[in-house]
């Protein structure tokens, strides 16, 4: 099994044990945000389940031994230990100050990169053109953790480190689960990045690795990734939904603010 089973929660809803983490636990927190929902998203997309978010993953019983699962975990492992790193900076350039209230990082990328954080690097915000309608049924955005957590599940990449640098020059992303029909929805997502360099290595290697996450048969999918300009930035735009959906002769657009 290639995916979770469930699609996991906005950080709302989201329930973890910080309890022996000390003064980083909110750090922990905030990088911790969602990653176990990217496992499961794209597998409700195909099945027409990607309603409203909620829930939580359990490390036990039939599902302790899914490799997709200990991936994951071990992915999550690994960005605490970011966390922890960027604590550490933090205090060695602000001594007697914690990262908090209005000092609090704004973007996985700033976590993981403090230099960001430094420069007052704020993510690009991409925002669907119109309302949502009655047929969108989930919107929300990645981050450069989760992006590289898709990397790391689709190549596989158990050290994580060309996940991470196919994520790098990330700078913002937004999507959307739209219903398409009985049994299935579309997926739209689009990303934005630093340089044409950043974004053309992510939509290469999207491409290239996009199939091996399939659970259903590729004839009842139909994908799309392609490179844009949008107000002169290097977009990368990413449609998967069926072959027939109506949508495809009118791809939602976005704006970049």
């Amino acid at each position: 099994m290639v995916l979770l089973h469930a699609l996991e929660a906005a950080h709302e809803s989201e329930k973890f044990d910080y309890r022996h983490m000390g003064v980083e636990r909110d750090v922990f927190r905030y990088i911790a945000d969602v990653p176990s929902r990217l496992q499961t998203l794209f597998h409700d997309v195909e099945a027409g389940n990607a309603g409203a978010p909620g829930g939580r993953v359990e490390v036990s019983g039939e599902h302790a031994q899914d490799g997709a699962l200990a991936r994951t975990v071990r992915s999550e492992q690994a960005e605490y230990l970011a966390g922890a790193d960027f604590v550490r900076w933090y205090l060695q350039n602000h001594p007697g100050a914690m990262p908090f209230a209005a000092a609090m990082p704004v973007s996985s990328e700033q976590i993981l990169h403090p230099e960001r954080y430094a420069a007052g690097d704020i993510p690009t915000e991409i925002t669907f053109a119109g309302s949502a309608s009655d047929t969108v049924r989930y919107e929300d955005g990645l981050g450069e953790f989760e992006t590289r957590l898709l990397f790391q599940e689709l190549l596989p990449d158990s050290s994580g480190l060309r996940a991470a640098a196919l994520a790098a020059g990330w700078d913002g992303d937004r999507y959307r689960v739209i219903r398409s029909g009985p049994g299935a929805d579309a997926l739209v997502w689009y990303s934005v990045w630093d340089d044409a360099e950043s974004a053309g290595r992510f939509a290469r290697s999207l491409e290239r690795v996009w199939h091996n996450r399939r659970t259903v048969t590729p004839a009842s999918r139909r994908t799309e990734i392609v490179s844009l300009t949008i107000d002169g930035r290097p977009v990368v735009r990413l449609v998967d939904a069926p072959p027939d959906w109506s949508g495809w002769s009118g791809i939602p657009t976005v704006r970049i603010e």
